[in-house]
């Protein structure tokens, strides 16, 4: 099956020869020239945004399929992704990397093979890991010994992906990466370590993400074993949830949503919110900047 592709180069705003346009062929590729913006200042809005459709996927590149959790991409703030690649074997990927401030991986389910700039070896990447991509890190997925799904959670939304045609991974002549990049790479191995949540009933498993980000970010897995229900606000930038299993219900202005796994959401800051249930549930919780700051309310 043939997929039209679309191609986006940045210009100079300032340039007097070559203006914005986009260019469609007749077989329905897309080459877009576009003025290079300041993407790094981020305005993240002040609402809440709740994602409950489960079936809208779309292609992406190296055959994989995407799901947007947040189709607004909050003021382009963030872009969180669920991600599928169905096939076993080897992937067609080239090395490639990001220009962003924040890039973070989930593993849902399956197995793959990774490579990363400056790492010594593959990286086995499977079912309850985590990994932090630095900016601008060179990297390609190699190939899957399972069928995939991934959570992708990436910063700014727009942002820039450079091809590298020139490096192999893994390298064997390390690159001065490690020296300009302020954030280092972590793979987080999944783990039965947990401590007490700021959420009363629940319990936290840390993954590493806020000491490895530069206190930029940080990514708990949060879970109930037991019913709840309890009012808080949060004064983050951005707080982000994905349902991993089981369900709860959000109640905020007085409107009930009941969400279950693979629902999504992200909470307005310093808004009563409250989270009640009677069942098991376990969630993927990311804050923007540095750890969650929840406060109890009545």
């Amino acid at each position: 099956k043939y997929h039209p592709v679309h191609i986006r180069i940045k210009i100079k705003e300032n340039s007097k020869t070559i203006n914005p346009k986009t260019f469609i062929s007749p077989g329905g590729n897309e080459i877009e020239l576009y003025f290079k913006k300041n993407i790094k200042k981020l305005n993240f809005p002040n609402k809440l945004e709740i994602n409950q459709n489960n079936d809208s996927w779309s292609d992406g590149r190296a055959g994989m399929l995407y799901r947007d959790l947040l189709p607004s991409r909050y003021g382009n703030s963030v872009i969180a992704s669920h991600i599928k690649l169905d096939t076993i074997g080897r992937v067609n990927d080239r090395v490639h990397c990001h220009d962003v401030n924040l890039q973070v991986l989930y593993c849902l389910k399956g197995k793959v093979k990774l490579a990363y700039e400056n790492q010594k070896n593959y990286i086995i990447f499977q079912t309850g890991d985590c990994i932090l991509q630095p900016p601008q890190i060179r990297h390609q997925v190699i190939e899957t010994y399972e069928p995939l799904e991934v959570i992708e959670i990436t910063s700014p939304a727009e942002h820039i992906t450079k091809i590298d045609y020139d490096l192999s991974l893994p390298n064997k002549e390390k690159t001065n990466f490690n020296k300009k990049s302020k954030k280092e790479f972590l793979h987080y191995i999944d783990s039965d370590l947990e401590q007490n949540s700021t959420f009363p009933y629940f319990t936290e498993k840390s993954t590493g993400v806020y000491e490895a980000s530069s206190q930029y970010a940080d990514l708990l897995i949060i879970k109930s074993n037991s019913s709840y229900q309890f009012n808080f606000l949060h004064n983050n930038l951005f707080l982000f949830f994905y349902v991993l299993s089981g369900s709860l219900k959000l109640v905020y202005e007085q409107k009930e949503y009941d969400l279950i796994a693979s629902h999504s959401f992200a909470l307005p800051r310093n808004k009563k919110v409250c989270f009640v249930g009677d069942n098991k549930v376990k969630l993927l919780q990311l804050s923007i900047p540095g750890k969650a700051e929840i406060k109890l309310i009545q």
